[in-house]
């Protein structure tokens, strides 16, 4: 211990203290547990900062909070020109630390948000706020700074503008949403357990220095969106739903939006900030939320602008985000037709499926149309049912498409692995023929030739949250789904029971190797997707488009009529 130390603490009542350090977090300040015997008051701590450190923000937080009830630390001393404060001491009960051995997220988490409603339900803006910060666009906007500065831009004037461009359009909306006391870094880590105190009280704040006032959203992201650990999207489905029957006055949809808006303000402003601190394991895990989030809907013009600005860190999943090589890139591929369509007689009767139109277009052209845009250079059509129709199609509409016939059904992943002459040995997209989707403003071949990652990934695949999908279950059937997508990127279905939260909607990279390996002539895509999956190497792209799933007669009859109305496709999340 320091003679300044010493000298503080002595002045303050502590001189024979002993003191343990904390292990450090990810800023500059230190803390240390003090404890001395025979005090009634036993334990206290030491937080050290820079010399002339400014404290008011953290004094004036931990006395608004402690006047509206919430268990935020005393403050018993402070030296700001040493940057010594001294602090009620909370234990070692701390709700990261006890998710990292092993407790059950949920529950604490679930607490946590307990907390923060009560103190969102007590403080009262107009009285309360006084000179505390403002969040609002302006500052949302000049947070993100870091991904100006930590990179590379040909041009930084013009990416800072397109930047604010972007974020004024996406937190429009976030503006008009209720405020309150936003505390910041309100996190698993920065909570403490305090079994003594009761009810929303047990729960200690820590760490809200830079808290002012601002939507009431930013806290709930902030909570569910772990940066320093995994947390399943079913606990944080379970935490937001918690914090929502708390606030039952909030429109779910709209609070949901804000929630994703601002998860991904702070994943951005997180992922710039950790590139420049090169802490990889806690990079991959921003930058995994971020592309997540960039994929709805409102956060488009996000995705627009790193697509332009930042090309080559985002967003492709790589250990250096770096872009992928051209191998990677596939310039073949195969479209599934070939299937006998038996759900959708009996306009099969005499036309297979792939020639029965969507939009005024055979379903097989919209995939065909799709591909091309892409850039792919080699198309395979597998024909069986009515394949003569299919041959003749092609022929007249582009004689450079291969035709890979079966004499017999062999099932999707069969009639992959019957066209291997045709396919070579780099990834290929495989699509099929009957689930005609609607681009956003990132075509989704594009979005998963981004994502695939050859390293990381044999299997990637273009699915769809359910609730946005059409044409999945029929009508009062719920929809299953196909996966679950945890925050790696990796889909999973046999960790627990259905329902999964996404569909697979019929497009995928795979590497033609995989057919290889399986000795059976006649099987399915499944076979691959489970050993992928054992693997640890099936990922999903989640699509922010429109997509129908055309399985029976109704199912065409509405996704036509759905177009030609011009409401498309596209469902709100």
């Amino acid at each position: 211990m320091n003679q300044n130390i010493a000298a503080f603490l002595a002045e303050h009542g502590w001189p024979e203290a002993q003191a343990r350090p904390f292990p450090a977090d990810w800023s500059a300040r230190r803390y240390a547990r003090l404890t001395r015997a025979g005090q009634e008051l036993a334990s206290a701590v030491l937080m050290q900062a820079e010399p002339n450190a400014d404290f008011f923000g953290f004094i004036r937080v931990a006395g608004i909070l402690r006047g509206l009830g919430a268990s935020a630390p005393e403050i018993y001393a402070a030296d700001t020109a040493q940057g010594f404060l001294l602090l009620e001491d909370f234990g070692e009960r701390n709700f990261g630390r006890m998710i990292d051995g092993g407790a059950d997220a949920v529950p604490l988490l679930r607490r946590g948000v307990e907390a923060l409603a009560e103190v969102q339900r007590r403080f009262a803006v107009p009285e309360n706020a006084g000179d505390l910060p403002r969040y609002d666009t302006a500052r949302f906007i000049d947070l993100l700074s870091p991904l100006i500065e930590n990179f590379p831009h040909a041009d930084p004037a013009a990416a800072r503008a397109a930047l604010a461009e972007a974020w004024t359009k996406i937190l429009a909306p976030v503006g008009a949403q209720p405020q309150s006391l936003m505390l910041r870094d309100f996190i698993a880590d920065n909570l403490m357990d305090l079994p003594s105190r009761a009810g929303w009280k047990s729960v200690g704040l820590l760490d809200f220095e830079l808290a002012g006032i601002g939507p009431i959203a930013y806290d709930v992201a902030s909570l569910t969106e772990q940066v320093r650990r995994d947390l399943p999207e079913e606990a944080r489905n379970k935490i937001v739903a918690h914090y929502l029957a708390l606030r039952p006055e909030l429109d779910k949809e709209e609070f949901m939006a804000s929630v994703a808006v601002m998860s991904a303000q702070r994943h951005a402003r997180i992922f710039a900030r950790l590139y420049k601190m090169n802490k990889p394991e806690f990079l991959e895990r921003s930058h995994s939320h971020l592309r997540r989030l960039l994929a709805l809907p409102e956060l488009a013009p996000a995705r627009g602008w790193f697509k332009n600005f930042l090309p080559d860190y985002f967003p492709p999943l790589a250990p250096k985000f770096a872009t992928p090589s051209k191998k990677q890139i596939p310039h073949t591929a195969i479209v599934l037709a070939a299937g006998y369509g038996r759900r959708m007689m009996p306009l099969t009767a005499t036309t297979p499926k792939p020639l029965l139109t969507v939009g005024g277009k055979a379903m097989l052209d919209h995939a065909i149309d799709r591909l091309r845009q892409a850039g792919v250079e080699r198309i395979v059509v597998n024909a069986g049912y009515l394949g003569e129709q299919i041959a003749e199609h092609l022929a007249r509409r582009d004689p450079d498409i291969i035709v890979s016939r079966e004499a017999e059904p062999l099932e999707t992943g069969g009639g992959v692995k019957h066209a291997l002459p045709y396919l070579g040995s780099d990834p290929v997209y495989v699509v099929n023929a009957d689930l005609p989707w609607q681009d956003s403003a990132l075509p989704a071949l594009e979005n998963l030739r981004l994502y695939w990652d050859a390293a990381k990934q044999d299997i990637l695949l273009l699915v769809m949250q359910k609730e946005r999908a059409l044409g999945f279950g029929g009508p009062g059937l719920e929809v299953r789904g196909d996966f679950d997508v945890m925050p790696d990127g990796q889909l999973r279905r046999h960790h627990h029971e259905p329902p999964y939260s996404h569909v697979f909607i019929g497009a995928q990279i795979v590497k033609p190797q995989l057919y290889q390996a399986v000795e059976a002539e006649i099987f399915s895509n499944n076979i691959l997707f489970d050993r992928a999956e054992a693997s640890g190497r099936l990922h999903g792209c989640v699509h922010d488009g429109g997509c129908y799933h055309v399985g029976t007669p109704e199912d065409l009859r509405r996704a036509n009529e759905l177009l030609s109305s011009g409401q498309g496709w596209v469902l709100k999340p």
